[in-house]
C-alpha cells in the first residue's frame, strides 16, 4: 500500500521509518510520557526514498516521497493507559523514475489532487482519517489501534470490485496494512521508550520475512542493524506457481530523537538495506536508502 516500495517486505521496512524506526528518547526515560488531556499538538512527517534496481545488466532508479501533517490529542489520560486521537490533516506523495512521474496532494481540489493515479491515488484515503492509539505512557507500548477499518472502507470505495460478487482489488492488502495488529506494531515502534539498558531492543519483522533487526541506544541516539553474527535474512514472498524469494542484507541505519516537555518531539534518521529478489532465473537487486524527519509544528 505504500508508493515507496515494490514488495511487502520493503514496505514493512519503510514503515519502520514512516511510523518510527526506533523509539522516542526521553529526557527521563523512567518518567514516561506526560500527556495532557485534550492538549492538541501538530506534527509534520517527511520521508524520502531512493531505490536503485539492478537486473539483467540494467539499472533503474526511482525517487519517492511521502509527507503527512497530523494532530495528536490525548483524550484519555491515566498513569497506566492513554488514548491518543490521531487525525491526518494532509497527505502529499510523489514518485519519479523511468516510465513517468506520479503525485497526489490532498490539499488540492479534486480535479487536481491526483485521485485517478493508479500508483498513489489510494493514499488520499488517509486524508482526514482518525486513528485512536491505546498506549501505556510508562513504556510507550501500544495495545490497540482503532480506526483502520474506516481507511480500508475508503480505499475499497475508491477502488471497487469490477464485477458483482468479487472483492475490491485492494481489499486484502489494505485490511492487513490498516488492521489493528499491524497498526499496533507500527505505533509501538513510534512511541516506545528506551529500556534504560545497553542490551539491544529486538524489532520483529511481522512477515513475509521471518527474523528480527536490532536497535541499540546510546543516549538520545540509536543505531539499527541485523543481529550480531547474522549477515542476511531470507524468506519466500510468493509460493507456487512461480516462487519469489527474497534476501535482506547490508542493513544499517540510525538516528536521533528528542522529547519536548513530555511529548514526542523531533526525530530524524536514515536506513539503508539491500534486497535481492529471485523469481525463476531472473534476480533483481534493490538498494534502498531512506531519510526522514518527524517534528512538532507550532499550533
Amino acid at each position: 500500500m505504500s508508493p515507496l516500495c515494490a514488495c511487502p517486505l520493503a514496505r514493512q521496512l519503510a514503515a519502520l521509518l514512516v511510523l518510527g524506526a526506533g523509539a522516542w528518547a526521553a529526557d527521563a526515560p523512567q518518567a514516561g510520557y506526560q500527556f495532557v488531556k485534550d492538549h492538541v499538538q501538530l506534527y509534520a512527517y517527511d520521508l524520502n526514498q531512493v531505490v536503485d534496481w539492478q537486473s539483467a545488466g540494467d539499472t533503474l532508479s526511482y525517487s519517492s516521497s511521502v509527507s503527512w501533517r497530523f494532530s495528536l490529542t490525548p483524550v484519555v489520560v491515566t498513569s497506566e493507559r492513554c488514548e491518543l486521537s490521531i487525525v491526518i490533516l494532509h497527505v502529499l506523495a510523489t514518485q519519479s523514475g523511468p516510465g513517468g512521474s506520479h503525485a497526489v496532494d490532498s490539499s488540492q481540489p479534486v480535479d487536481r489532487n491526483g485521485h485517478e493515479d493508479l500508483l498513489l491515488g489510494h493514499l488520499l484515503a488517509l486524508d482526514g482519517a482518525l486513528l485512536t492509539v491505546v498506549v501505556d505512557p510508562r513504556s510507550g507500548a501500544v495495545s490497540a489501534v482503532r480506526g483502520g477499518e474506516e481507511v480500508v472502507k475508503r480505499i475499497n470505495q475508491r477502488y471497487p470490485a469490477r464485477d458483482d460478487g468479487e472483492a475490491p482489488p485492494l481489499a486484502a492488502s489494505s485490511a492487513v496494512a490498516y488492521g489493528s495488529d499491524s497498526l499496533s506494531r507500527l505505533w509501538s515502534d513510534l512511541l516506545a521508550l528506551p529500556s534504560g539498558t545497553v542490551a539491544p531492543q529486538q524489532i520483529t519483522l511481522g512477515g513475509p520475512l521471518p527474523g528480527t533487526i536490532e536497535r541499540r541506544w546510546q543516549g538520545s541516539q540509536y543505531s539499527l542493524g541485523l543481529p550480531a553474527g547474522t549477515t542476511h535474512l531470507d524468506g519466500i514472498l510468493m509460493a507456487d506457481p512461480t516462487p519469489l524469494t527474497a534476501s535482506l542484507s547490508d542493513l544499517t541505519g540510525g538516528g536521533s530523537v528528542v522529547m519536548a516537555q513530555g511529548l514526542p518531539g523531533t526525530r530524524q534518521g536514515d536506513l539503508r538495506f539491500t534486497l535481492t529478489l529471485n523469481a525463476l532465473t531472473q534476480p533483481v537487486i534493490q538498494h534502498h536508502h531512506l531519510t526522514w524527519i518527524m517534528r512538532q509544528l507550532s499550533r
